[in-house]
């Protein structure tokens, strides 16, 4: 019997296996490189996190540290009178924090002490006539007066035992006149009283030196009285003693509004006198205290004046300038500005 015809087993495809094969491991490749990006991808945004919040905590305490900064400058500058200075800071601090503690009460304290300066000064206290009937009594009068800090009646006893007695406890006097003078002066020069009180400390200065304060709010004084005394008559005097003021104290009295007022004015009088570059000189001074339409259209026409001046020729020349100096002052008339050493710094 014939067996029948079997055909023999198909020999495997090894090339489908191998594709088979080949195509898992893409797979497995593929994921553990997604796998890869994807942590190098959470790595790297955290890293970025992590350096943005570190940038962040860093410029927080940078801001912090300006902030604590110009609230202590602030404080120095309300301390030493300069009020204008003191504002700007504290502004600057609350439109960067608005909460900041305590800037708020900076500004309310600001505007507390201007006004007190601004107060008008109590009438004098009449003095009470002396009921001495000798030296003793007199210069016990006189003591009684200066312990109770009646510095204008110490003042008047004092000076009245100099000139009856003039060896009578001339040093204990002497240091008393001093010590009554530099206060009343100092009450003085801080109101209305000015020339008063730069009466009483030049008077305190000529029995010894003044200690600096006295003798810085003396020099103050003096400029500024200065300058007034050549109001309308000298602008670059008035400016010269003025611009002096402004540098050191710019909330000093109206020192600030005088001094935009003599810019102004002194610059129409060098246009009006063909001086058109210096003119420019004297608005640009004005405008970097006060920004007005009016003043930059008047320094553009000065600046194109002095680029093509209306007639060939020197220019006028300007006004004769009058040295800064300050006014020597004694009881009764006051006599003209004199010039003293040493006041310009």
């Amino acid at each position: 019997m014939q067996k029948p015809i079997t055909e023999p087993n198909p020999r495997p495809d090894l090339s489908t296996g191998r594709r088979r094969t080949l195509g898992s491991l893409l797979i497995v490749v593929g994921t553990l490189l997604c796998v890869l990006i994807t942590s190098l991808g959470i790595s790297a945004g955290g890293g970025y996190i992590a350096g943005r919040r570190e940038r962040s905590s860093y410029m927080t305490q940078t801001v912090s540290a300006d902030l604590e900064a110009q609230y202590e400058a602030a404080q120095e500058d309300i301390a030493n009178g300069q009020y204008s200075l003191a504002v700007q800071r504290i502004q600057f601090i609350l439109q960067i924090d608005p909460d900041y503690p305590g800037a708020a009460d900076r500004l309310a304290e600001i505007a507390r002490l201007r006004n007190e300066a601004n107060a008008p000064p109590p009438p004098p206290t009449p003095i009470p006539p002396s009921t001495a009937e000798d030296v003793d009594e007199l210069y016990a009068e006189a003591a009684a007066l200066y312990e109770t800090q009646e510095w204008a009646g110490a003042i008047d006893r004092l000076e009245e035992l100099q000139a009856l007695a003039p060896d009578y406890q001339a040093d204990d006097i002497q240091e008393r006149l001093y010590e009554a003078r530099r206060l009343l002066g100092l009450q003085y020069v801080r109101s209305d009283r000015l020339q008063e009180g730069v009466v009483l400390l030049q008077a305190a200065d000529r029995i010894r030196p003044l200690d600096d304060q006295s003798a810085g709010e003396l020099f103050l004084a003096e400029l500024y009285l200065t300058g007034l005394s050549y109001w309308e008559l000298g602008w670059n005097t008035v400016i010269r003693n003025l611009v002096i003021i402004y540098e050191i104290a710019p909330d000093y009295r109206d020192v600030e509004e005088r001094l935009l007022t003599a810019y102004t004015s002194y610059g129409d009088q060098l246009v009006v006198s063909g001086s058109y570059c210096q003119a420019v000189e004297q608005y640009e001074s004005a405008l970097a205290i006060e920004e007005d339409d009016d003043l930059a259209g008047a320094a553009e026409d000065a600046a194109d004046l002095c680029a093509n001046p209306p007639t060939a020729g020197a220019s006028p020349s300007e006004p004769g300038s009058t040295p800064v100096g300050t006014v020597t002052l004694t009881p009764g008339p006051t006599p003209p500005p004199t010039l003293r050493a040493g006041d310009i710094p």
